[in-house]
């Protein structure tokens, strides 16, 4: 079948077709042209046999900007965008058989300057000249199509959100009194799977029955429905269950919304079940910490009280306890000659008791005055108070041959009580140097190491050592695991140097074996109120 492709500038064999179907060709002419021109539609008409454009308007040139010689004379312009070829087949069939009148799909198209668009496409059939022909009309939708896409987009995004929430959310409709929507937290919180919230009502995820008749649910229910229509948004914490029944403590938020002029609640629950938990928890410990503050105060009262018994008792003793050790020994030297051996060994161990039990009381006496009233602190000169130390003990350093090492890095200056740090390092060197192996000199090396918040420092020596299972008891008053003549001492200078430490925001330790020397470790806080 040979065609006429003047469009609209010419008669095609169609029209003729049509014209001579009608009986009227100018009236008809007219009609068929007036519709083409004045159309806001594109319109084009193709050979379904051939599948090649007949006829097209001035709107179709426009939308696709190709010319009329273009898309009629060659077919160069080929309007089979749909990515279904097959389908788009089948449909085509459908028509021209006569089963459907016709159809429209929104297709994007490509114009000839290579620029998108979405055109809304309808396709039907004309029968002329024992021939079938298909009529496109096509309108620009790209506006309307990228405003569904974004809206599209938006609800993607939406429901992403909405499922992804960590939050359990459910769309409650209120006149059916039903969920109707909900994500993916509440099926996994409460254990209802989405087939099942139509059937599930507020009060079924209530721990405790809820009498729906009751008059005073029924006030306070439409109290909040009341607020609802205000717009309000109601807030509570409540208990909930799960579908096996689970209590789960919920902060609940009632939002409102309208969809086409209806009510609905977005209802919001946040399972605050381990919080609640933890802060009963926490007040419990509170409540416990509180009662251990109370004991530790009387406990403390106890002890100043104790330290200042001890002080004042100490004291008073110190004065008789000297006498008794005096006369004692003007009594050997003025009756020396008169003494037999028993009796001179009877004063002597009353000078040697008396002096022991003196040592002991000044010692008592250390131990109670380290605490923390009216402590000040100041710059102490590191170098300074080793010095010191040392010049004190030269007596015992000179008898016992003991070496002393001094770590070359020690800190200039440190910050601390001046003579309870004294009293510390004495006493560490001086049981270092006390409790040596027989037969071997003493060495005792002094070494630091610098912490971020504190000063550490270290009293080594190849002495004796200490067994495992007094590292704890040996920081207790009183405590001495060398009880016999050979290592004197009272058993608290331990017990002090901890004192000291733990005033100077501080810890003390030790490391040792039997036979292998020992290492006593403290600490002392850099930053402290001057």
């Amino acid at each position: 079948m040979t065609h006429n492709r003047q469009g609209m500038g010419g008669r095609s064999k169609l029209m003729e077709s049509l014209f001579n179907r009608n009986g009227r060709h100018e009236n008809v002419r007219e009609m068929y042209s007036n519709m083409l021109k004045f159309s806001h539609f594109a319109i084009a008409v193709k050979d379904a046999n051939t599948d090649r454009f007949v006829d097209i308007n001035d709107e179709f040139v426009t939308l696709f900007g190709y010319s009329r010689k273009e898309i009629l004379d060659e077919n160069i312009f080929l309007l089979s965008p749909e990515k279904n070829q097959q389908a788009a087949i089948q449909r085509k069939m459908v028509l021209l058989n006569g089963d459907i009148p016709k159809y429209t799909r929104t297709i994007k198209y490509c114009k000839k300057n290579n620029e998108t668009f979405w055109g809304q496409t309808t396709y039907s059939v004309i029968n002329a000249d024992n021939a079938q022909y298909f009529m496109i009309s096509i309108i620009d939708v790209t506006e309307q199509k990228n405003t569904e896409i974004q809206l599209s987009k938006s609800e993607k995004t939406y429901r992403q959100l909405f499922d992804h929430s960590l939050n359990t959310i459910g769309i409650y409709d209120i006149d059916n009194h039903c969920f109707i929507d909900c994500n993916k937290t509440f099926t996994q919180i409460y254990g209802y799977g989405k087939d099942e919230i139509h059937q599930l009502s507020a009060l079924d995820l209530a721990w405790e029955e809820v009498d729906s008749s009751d008059p005073i649910y029924q006030q306070r229910y439409q109290e909040n429905i009341d607020k609802l229509n205000r717009n309000e948004t109601i807030r509570f914490e409540s208990l909930h269950k799960s579908k096996i029944g689970k209590k789960i403590i919920v902060d609940v938020i009632l939002i409102p919304f309208y969809e086409t002029g209806k009510l609905y609640i977005k209802q919001v629950t946040t399972d605050i079940t381990e919080r609640i938990q933890s802060r009963e928890k926490l007040q419990q410990k509170m409540t416990e910490l509180e009662e251990v503050n109370v004991s530790l105060k009387k406990y403390i009262e106890s002890n100043l009280q104790l330290e200042n018994f001890a002080h004042i008792t100490s004291h008073d003793l110190r004065e008789p306890i000297s006498t008794i050790i005096s006369f004692s020994k003007i009594l050997k030297k003025k009756l020396n000659d008169k003494l037999s051996p028993k009796e001179e060994k009877y004063v002597e161990f009353l000078i040697t008791s008396g002096t022991k039990l003196k040592n002991m009381i000044d010692d008592i006496l250390a131990f109670s005055k380290v605490n923390q009233d009216n402590v000040s602190f100041e710059n102490i000169d590191t170098q300074e108070l080793i010095n010191g130390v040392l010049l004190d003990l030269n007596q015992m350093i000179d008898e016992k041959k003991a070496i002393i090492n001094i770590d070359r890095y020690l800190p200039q200056s440190i910050i601390g009580h001046a003579s309870y740090i004294y009293q510390l390092c004495q006493n560490l060197i001086k049981n270092a140097i006390k409790f040596s192996k027989s037969g071997e000199n003493p060495v005792v090396s002094i070494h630091y190491n610098c912490l971020a918040t504190h000063h550490q420092f270290c009293i080594e020596d190849n002495g004796i050592g200490i067994e495992k299972e007094f590292f704890d008891k040996i920081f207790l008053i009183f405590q001495k695991l060398n009880p016999n003549e050979k290592y004197k001492g009272s058993g608290i200078g331990l017990a002090v140097c901890k004192k000291v430490v733990e005033l100077h925001e501080g810890k003390i330790w030790v490391e040792s074996e039997v036979g292998e020397g020992t290492r006593f470790y403290f600490t002392i806080a850099k930053e402290l109120e001057q």
